[in-house]
């Protein structure tokens, strides 16, 4: 058995409960009946007595105390009493009547005669214990006339009651016992037929690894909690499917990128070592190779913040900055590059817009996109830059009139390494890491980014930033 599996404790929890409850009550009904049979036997006792004064009243010369209690004990059926005595007193204690059977268990009770007859009022007490004990009623009466005060004593012994509540306690007890011991059995396997399931599941997903992520757990009962469950880790095990999926396409592409600009130098180099050249060839051939050193080292420092970043480990520098100057200077810097390809370059439409960010990583987004638009947009194309703002965000559209994009690739565009065209984005210098970045930009400070695309008709990316950022930026 295991004591710490949760079909155990679970049939423990039911088990303790279920017998708290019957303890209570069963102890309930004991002391319900404890009290009831005290009460049978008083109200005997008290009967006894009252017709007994009467009885000594009327008719006391001729009184016979040992028929009236004869009387009384054949005629009771609901106390399982097997003697009923009856005794006289007067106002000092003397024994003016007695039944047979008397002297047997009532000793000498002048202190409880002095009491009843001082508060004149019946008093019930346990004379004994065990087999010995009684029952014994001080009953006042006052006599016709000047005949004075007499103590009439109704006695019985109680060992019967206490037998019979003994019996009752025995067998609520055992009938406790039996039915915590059934409910017990029940419990468990009641438990292990409804966490069988669970057990299956546990060993079913133990086999799925990061080799068979295209496995799914069985579902029989869709409607139930553990069919919600096995929904819930179908999800979770499909997630990591496609977060596997990425990493080893992203490991892929990057070894294929690296090693593109590695191929590259190692041809250079074994060409210019092939035979002896001139200086300007080997002055082209370092050129050239110090070109494929800065596409690698951009393409690493790329991939090191992504990696900073995805490991929240890259702090953004917040402070105001204006964001249509941002703009304005990026079409600045990249006007002779669209110039050189008979494209135009403009921002139509900037609006003052002062926000809280980082203003070197919102500068990098915007020269990610112009420069992504300017590689996609043929010659003699043209792009444009659009600033607005409302009460709460600014608003960053920068469009084209470049190739445009088929719907399902638009999903796609901010993966790490993705590219539509790969030779020829290769050929135009782009590492597939520009739109990822600016992806990541966006979204570190609280914005979003939607793509509008058609095949032929250019594309427009739109970005959309909050003035202030979520959070207390007091310390700005």
């Amino acid at each position: 058995m295991r004591f710490r599996s949760a079909r155990f404790h679970l049939t423990t929890v039911f088990v303790l409960t279920l017998g708290l409850i019957l303890s209570c009550g069963a102890g309930t009904f004991y002391l319900w009946t404890w009290h009831n049979e005290r009460s049978q036997l008083d109200l005997l006792l008290k009967i006894t007595a009252s017709d007994t004064a009467t009885a000594f009243r009327e008719n006391e010369p001729d009184f016979d105390i040992q028929e009236i209690a004869g009387q009384h004990l054949q005629q009771q059926t609901t106390t399982p009493v097997r003697a009923l005595d009856l005794a006289i007193r007067d106002v000092n204690g003397r024994i003016l009547r007695h039944s047979h059977g008397f002297n047997l268990f009532i000793s000498n009770s002048d202190p409880s005669v002095r009491r009843a007859l001082s508060r004149f009022q019946p008093s019930y007490e346990t004379l004994g214990h065990g087999e010995e004990a009684v029952r014994l009623l001080n009953y006042p009466v006052r006599l016709d006339g000047n005949r004075g005060v007499v103590l009439i004593e109704a006695a019985a012994p109680s060992d019967p009651v206490e037998d019979s509540l003994l019996r009752l306690g025995e067998t609520l007890a055992a009938g406790v016992i039996v039915a915590l011991m059934a409910a017990g059995t029940g419990a468990w396997i009641v438990v292990g037929r409804t966490l069988r399931p669970i057990d299956q599941l546990a060993m079913d997903a133990q086999r799925i690894s990061s080799h068979n992520l295209h496995e799914r757990l069985a579902a029989t009962e869709t409607d139930s909690e553990i069919g919600r469950l096995v929904s819930t880790l179908n999800d979770m095990v499909s997630r990591l499917e496609v977060s596997f999926e990425s990493q080893r396409r992203f490991t892929a592409d990057a070894s294929h990128e690296l090693r593109t600009p590695l191929t590259i130098l190692r041809g250079q180099i074994e060409v210019a070592l092939a035979r002896a050249r001139s200086v300007e060839e080997y002055q082209a051939v370092i050129r050239s190779a110090s070109e494929e050193i800065d596409r690698m080292d951009c393409i690493v420092n790329d991939l090191l913040m992504l990696a900073r970043a995805d490991a929240g480990q890259v702090a953004l520098e917040l402070e105001p900055v204006a964001l249509d100057q941002v703009c304005q200077t990026v079409v600045d810097h990249f006007a002779q590059l669209a110039a050189h390809k008979h494209q135009s370059l403009e921002a139509v439409k900037l609006e003052r817009v002062v926000m809280i960010g980082d203003a070197s990583r919102l500068h990098r987004m915007v020269s990610n996109l112009v420069d992504n638009a300017i590689k996609y947009t043929a010659d003699g194309g043209a792009i444009c830059l659009e600033l607005q703002q409302d009460k709460a965000n600014a608003q960053l559209k920068v469009k084209d009139t470049g190739c445009g994009m088929p719907e399902p690739q638009i999903n796609r565009i901010f993966e790490r390494f993705y590219r539509i065209d790969k030779g020829r984005s290769r050929d135009l210098g782009g590492s597939g890491l520009g739109l990822a970045i600016v992806h990541w930009i966006a979204e570190a400070h609280h914005g979003a980014i939607q793509v509008e695309s058609k095949p032929g008709h250019g594309s427009a990316f739109t970005v959309t930033l909050p003035l202030v950022p979520p959070g207390d930026i007091s310390e700005l």
